[in-house]
C-alpha cells in the first residue's frame, strides 16, 4: 500500500493529529454517555417522547446549579413566551392585563448579564427592564413599584431580597434561576467570601409565592423537579456556621453570659446550630491578636480586656473599634469616625447606568486624588459632601455616583459613634475633635483645597496630606490582621505585582476599588 513517511499525509506523531484524535475519542465517550442519560430518562419518564428526553438532556440543572451557571438565552425565551400574551387576561375593554415579571438572579454581574440578553433581543424590545439591587440609586428603586402606564411589560431583576422583604404587587410571573448568593467563611483563611449556591427549598416556597399576589400567576423554575426533591437542601445552612465570629464572641464576654475567665464557646455550643470550632478557635484568636482578650490566660481562658470593653460597646466589627480607638488617642478621632461610618454602613457609591461606567470610574480616582487607597477616596469624599452636598444634593451624587441615603446613614451612624467614645473618654475625645488641637490636620493644607469640587475634571494628583499619613498608619495598625504582601514577578516580559494573603493564597483587587482593573499594576 502507499505509506505516509515524512512529508506526506498525516503523521502519528503530528501533535494537531493527536489533539484531533483525542477530540474525535471525548466526543465518542459523550455521545455514549448521552445514550445512556437518555435510557436512563426514557425509563424514568416513559410518557415523554425522544425530543422532549433530548431538551431535558441538553437542559443539565444540576450541573449547571452546581457550577452557578445561569442559562440567560432560556430567560430571553421565556420572556418571549410571557410576550405572546398566552397567559394574560383581556379586560371588558379588549386590551391586555400585561402582568409584570420577576427573575430572581444571584448579584449584580448576573443582573447586568440578563439585563443585556434582554436588551440585545429584538424580539424583546418592547419589555422594560429594571433592575432592583442595593447599588442602584434609591430613586430608580422606586420606579420598580410604580405600575408602566404606556402598556409595556415590566421585567424586574432582582436578587433575594424579593422573596420577603419587598412586594410588587402587579408582579404576575416569577422566574427562578435556583442559585443564591450568601456569605460563606473560610476558617483556614480567616475570610468571608460572597459565593453563589444553590437555593434552599425554603427560598424556592418563598418565590414561588412572590407570583400572582393579585390574581393568578404563572411560575418558571430553571430546574427540574428531581432536582428539587434530591439535590436541594430544606433550608440554607443557618449564618453562624458561616459567618466571623468575633463580634458574636465580644457580645457575649460583654453581656456575661458566661463567666469572665470562662471560653464563649460554652454558651455557644448551646445554640441551635451551634458554630464549628474552627469558626469559633479564629475568633477567639483574632480577638487576641487585636488586644481585646488577655494573652497571659491559658488556652482554656477567655478574659476580656480594658480594651476589649471598650470594643465591646461600639457598635461596630472589632477591628473598626479599634480604628476608632487608635484614631481617638492619635487626634484624628473626626476623620476616623467618619471612615468607620462609611465601613461599617455601607458603600456609598451606587452602580453607574450604562455608558457612564468610566465617568465613575473617573469620580473615584478624582476623590482618591491619585493615592492608591480607597480609605482615601471614602475620607475626601465625606468632607466633600459636607461642603458641597448639603448646596445640591441631587447634583453631588449624580458626578460622583453616590447614594445620598447611604451618606445620610453613614452621617448618621457617625454621630452615634461621637456620642459613644463622647461619653466614655470625654477628655481624649474633646482633645482629637477639637481643631485647635489638631495641628496634622492643617498643616501645609490650603482651606480650598481640602475638599473636591464635583464640577472640576481631570483633578490633578493630590499627594497624601499629613492628616492622611496619620490615619494610614492608625488603619495599618487597626487592620493589620486582614494585611496582604506583594510580590513582583519578572518572568515575563514586563513586571507583574502580586498580591498574596498570610496563607499565600493569591488575591485580586475588586474592580470596584481604585486599586482594581488597570491600576492594580501601577
Amino acid at each position: 500500500g502507499r505509506g505516509r513517511g515524512r512529508g506526506g499525509g498525516r503523521q502519528w506523531g503530528s501533535r494537531k493529529f493527536r489533539q484531533q484524535m483525542m477530540q474525535d475519542k471525548q466526543i465518542q465517550i459523550q455521545m455514549q454517555k448521552n445514550d445512556h442519560k437518555v435510557h436512563q430518562l426514557r425509563d424514568r419518564y416513559p410518557q415523554y417522547p425522544d425530543d422532549i428526553l433530548q431538551a431535558m438532556l441538553a437542559f443539565d440543572a444540576t450541573n449547571a446549579i452546581a457550577s452557578g451557571r445561569i442559562d440567560f438565552p432560556l430567560i430571553a425565551r421565556i420572556l418571549a413566551l410571557i410576550e405572546t400574551n398566552k397567559f394574560d387576561p383581556v379586560k371588558p375593554d379588549g386590551t391586555v392585563d400585561k402582568g409584570a415579571v420577576l427573575v430572581f438572579l444571584p448579584g449584580w454581574a448576573e443582573i447586568q448579564k440578563a439585563q443585556d440578553t434582554i436588551t440585545d433581543n429584538p424580539a424583546l424590545s418592547g419589555l422594560q427592564v429594571m433592575p432592583l439591587h442595593s447599588m442602584v440609586p434609591p430613586q430608580q428603586q422606586q420606579e420598580v413599584f410604580r405600575r408602566p402606564t404606556n402598556g409595556r411589560r415590566k421585567v424586574v431583576l432582582a436578587t433575594n431580597i424579593a422573596e420577603t422583604s419587598i412586594t410588587i404587587e402587579d408582579v404576575v410571573y416569577v422566574i427562578d434561576t435556583g442559585v443564591i448568593k450568601c456569605t460563606t467563611y473560610d476558617p483556614a483563611t480567616g475570610f468571608s467570601t460572597l459565593g453563589i449556591v444553590e437555593e434552599a427549598r425554603a427560598n424556592a416556597k418563598q418565590r414561588k409565592g412572590r407570583a400572582g399576589r393579585c390574581r393568578e400567576g404563572v411560575y418558571f423554575a430553571l430546574y427540574t423537579k428531581d432536582h428539587k426533591d434530591q439535590r436541594m437542601c430544606e433550608e440554607l445552612e443557618p449564618e453562624m456556621r458561616r459567618t466571623s465570629m468575633e463580634e458574636i464572641v465580644l457580645q457575649v464576654k460583654m453581656l456575661q453570659l458566661v463567666q469572665p475567665t470562662q471560653p464563649s464557646a460554652a454558651f455557644l455550643n448551646e445554640c441551635i446550630s451551634p458554630p464549628t470550632e474552627d469558626v469559633l478557635y479564629n475568633a477567639v484568636h483574632h480577638l487576641k491578636s487585636l488586644g481585646a482578650l488577655d494573652t497571659s490566660c491559658p488556652e482554656t481562658e477567655e478574659t476580656l480586656t480594658p480594651l476589649g470593653v471598650l470594643l465591646g460597646t461600639v457598635p461596630l466589627h472589632p477591628q473598626l473599634g479599634l480604628t476608632l480607638t487608635m484614631g481617638l488617642l492619635a487626634g484624628i478621632m473626626p476623620t476616623c469616625t467618619d471612615l468607620a461610618a462609611i465601613l461599617g454602613w455601607t458603600t456609598p457609591f451606587t452602580m453607574p447606568p450604562p455608558g457612564r461606567e468610566v465617568f465613575a470610574d473617573q469620580a473615584r480616582w478624582n476623590l482618591a486624588g491619585g493615592v492608591l487607597s480607597d480609605h482615601v477616596a471614602y475620607k475626601r469624599l465625606l468632607e466633600s459632601w459636607k461642603e458641597w452636598g448639603s448646596q445640591n444634593v441631587g447634583y453631588f451624587c449624580r458626578e460622583f455616583f453616590v447614594s445620598s441615603t447611604n451618606l445620610r446613614g453613614a452621617r448618621s451612624l457617625s454621630n452615634q459613634l461621637d456620642d459613644t467614645f463622647r461619653r466614655m473618654a470625654p477628655y481624649l475625645w474633646s482633645t482629637s475633635s477639637n481643631p485647635s488641637q489638631r495641628s496634622f490636620s492643617n498643616r501645609n493644607e490650603q482651606p480650598n483645597q481640602r475638599n473636591i469640587d464635583p464640577r472640576q475634571r481631570d483633578l490633578p494628583m493630590r499627594l497624601p496630606s499629613p492628616n492622611e499619613l496619620l490615619l494610614s498608619s492608625v488603619l495599618c495598625k487597626a487592620l493589620f490582621v486582614s494585611a496582604c504582601r506583594t510580590h513582583v514577578s519578572s518572568k515575563k516580559r514586563y513586571n507583574v505585582v502580586g498580591l498574596y494573603s498570610a496563607q499565600r493564597q493569591k488575591l485580586e483587587c475588586h474592580p470596584s476599588s481604585v486599586c482594581g482593573g488597570k491600576r492594580s499594576q501601577e
